[in-house]
């Protein structure tokens, strides 16, 4: 009996041992809240409107692949007619593919075009803000995004 005993926990040690997976314990949400974005500069020309932005990673965390996205919500005439928003526009930076480390700052540009800010279909007052990467490195697993109006963005208080 006392063998018996011995081999079951030898099999339970050796079970936990090796279906133990060393993770990285971290706070995704503390994480991604620690993502700021500041809207540097707006810059009203002809061919439309530049927006310079700041993404901030205040994370403890490298950030891989960073996309950015500005665009408008659509009206409710535009709502009607079909349309669905909001309308965003790409965010352009020198860097490819875009890492940020800890405390690192990148700038990106978003352009949008003029021909589109004719329309009566978009809310020009309500700013919407996406971005999306991955932290420490690129797995489905790692990845995040946040998104929403540039006020309610930076969860922790900055603009």
């Amino acid at each position: 009996m006392k063998n018996i005993c011995n081999i079951i926990m030898i099999i339970f040690v050796s079970i936990c041992i090796c279906g133990c997976k060393s993770t990285k314990n971290r706070d995704v949400y503390r994480d991604i809240n620690n993502i700021n974005i500041e809207i540097v500069s707006t810059s009203e020309l002809e061919s439309g409107i530049y927006y310079t932005l700041d993404v901030i990673n205040d994370s403890k965390e490298l950030i891989k692949y960073v996309e950015i996205m500005l665009g408008y919500t659509i009206t409710k005439e535009a709502k009607k007619d079909g349309m669905i928003g909001p309308i965003m526009f790409q965010g352009e930076t020198v860097d490819n593919p875009i890492d940020l480390e800890p405390g690192e700052k990148k700038t990106f540009t978003v352009h949008v075009p003029t021909p589109l800010l004719k329309q009566d279909k978009i809310n020009m007052d309500n700013i919407q803000i996406f971005i999306q990467g991955y932290f420490s490195e690129i797995k489905i697993e790692n990845r995040f995004q946040k998104s929403g109006d540039i006020g309610l963005i930076n969860e922790n208080g900055k603009q």
